[in-house]
């Protein structure tokens, strides 16, 4: 059971479909696991739908157009499922657009093998970003921590999933924006506590930790970055000039 959740806020920009798509991402994995957060997301859809149904009632007296009657229905509608929807479409045509790619023999039914193991049990919205090999290309960021970029079709947050081997710990890190995490399997700690599959975190500008997967399993993260990360200690002053914001 999910310790750790988004805030209340974020959930009603959630449903009212005003998070950006790379937001929007982590909460409907954070939704896979949360039961807590679900029942909220139903109950903030009710209201909505309560208020809009105010709405209505008021401007029947003011506006009894049929065309404006019918706007607000339809308005009335919405929920989160067309946000998600939204969102699952807009990866199948990223699905179908890499269908066309060509890849040197052999390496796709290496690869693909690789991304079933990855994509078992996940949030089926994580899974259909990593649904084509291309979508796995390991990036080694030190002898603990690997990166695969997830092309989520935005242009303003950079989408991940982050593998921490067993016991192995990030380097220290400061952020410069804000940095969203969903721990999808395994454990990790930080000095603020332990999360483990289903917990989400937020942190915020000028937060500093350093994460350190469990001993008994490797640890796999989808994270979501609105800005680089800023290393610190002497390794920092080496690294962060090369660090860039990479979204897709």
């Amino acid at each position: 059971m999910s310790q750790h959740h988004p805030s209340i806020n974020m959930l009603a920009e959630y449903c009212a479909g005003t998070l950006g798509m790379a937001e929007a991402l982590s909460i409907s994995a954070h939704l896979h696991y949360c039961h807590s957060c679900r029942c909220q997301v139903e109950n903030l859809n009710r209201l909505n739908g309560t208020l809009l149904s105010d709405e209505n009632f008021s401007q029947a007296f003011q506006e009894p157009s049929a065309a404006t009657a019918q706007t607000t229905v339809n308005h009335g509608e919405q929920s989160i499922d067309s946000l998600l929807q939204s969102t699952l479409n807009r990866i199948d045509a990223l699905d179908n657009h890499s269908s066309n790619e060509t890849t040197l023999s052999g390496a796709p039914i290496q690869q693909a093998s690789i991304a079933n193991k990855i994509r078992k049990d996940l949030p089926p919205v994580i899974a259909k970003l990593i649904v084509k090999p291309r979508f796995l290309r390991w990036k080694k960021l030190s002898p603990a921590m690997e990166a695969a970029k997830l092309s989520a079709g935005q242009n303003e947050c950079e989408v991940s999933l982050i593998k921490i081997k067993a016991g192995g710990r990030v380097l220290e890190h400061d952020h410069r924006g804000n940095e969203y995490t969903v721990v999808l399997r395994g454990a990790f700690s930080d000095q603020d506590g332990i999360y483990s599959a289903g917990d989400f975190i937020h942190r915020k500008p000028n937060e500093i930790h350093a994460p350190c997967a469990t001993a008994d399993a490797d640890c796999l993260c989808l994270t979501v970055v609105d800005a680089p990360l800023k290393f610190t200690g002497l390794i920092g002053c080496l690294i962060n000039p090369f660090m860039k914001l990479q979204p897709s």
